[in-house]
């Protein structure tokens, strides 16, 4: 089977609906489906690059067994020369998703939790529950809450908590610090390149001063 194009994914979701229930209800046409619809073009744009003239050669190879362009990530490699290929041709740059990703691992994410938690600040500490609004207590709440919205803000509340303190947003927290492994030794990498000379040569240089070369 030659290289999928686009459409044709697109034709297979509607060809063999695929299981998904959201909401409740099960999705009928994921292709049309609001929640679904950006996705799947999305998906489909990804296999169309691959037929683009500029890059076919790049992305795609002639199949042993039937002679049609496949892609590359199914190249089952026969020596050097193919090793090579999957190697420099498919990956990305791996230096600035390194970077990237020590970036928004060691201080993005968890700074943005930290932000939600400084901005809810102690009205993430005692929420109420949705049900106490339809209660002999609802007075009380909405002037605990010192709002006439009360439960507006208190859903926009949940969810910070949700993305701040609960056992999720820790979980998303330790991942993002250590999915790929210890973070300080993974931005080894990224200092060991730059010249370092030059740093040193001004430190010696300043530990060797003296007052006759002082002016």
């Amino acid at each position: 089977m030659s290289a999928r194009t686009g459409q044709e994914d697109i034709t297979g979701l509607k060809a063999r609906p695929r299981a998904v229930w959201i909401d409740g209800p099960r999705v009928e046409d994921m292709v049309i489906h609001p929640a679904l619809h950006s996705g799947v073009q999305f998906v489909a744009a990804l296999y169309d690059i691959c037929h683009e003239p500029e890059l076919r050669g790049d992305m795609t190879y002639a199949s042993p067994s039937t002679g049609d362009l496949v892609d590359l990530t199914f190249i089952i490699p026969g020596g050097n020369d193919d090793l090579e290929l999957s190697r420099t041709v498919m990956p990305p740059n791996s230096a600035p998703l390194q970077a990237g990703h020590h970036l928004f691992g060691r201080s993005a994410y968890p700074r943005m939790v930290e932000f939600i938690q400084l901005v809810g600040a102690n009205s993430l500490m005692d929420l109420p529950a949705g049900a106490g609004f339809d209660t002999e207590n609802t007075p009380g709440i909405n002037q605990y809450m010192a709002t006439a919205t009360t439960p507006e803000k208190t859903k926009l509340f949940h969810i910070e908590w949700d993305m701040s303190y609960s056992s999720f947003s820790s979980g998303q927290v330790l991942c993002q610090r250590m999915f790929c492994g210890n973070p300080s030794r993974n931005a080894i990498p990224l200092f060991e390149p730059y010249d370092k000379q030059p740093f040193k040569r001004k430190v010696r240089n300043f530990l060797n001063f003296n007052d006759a070369q002082v002016k």
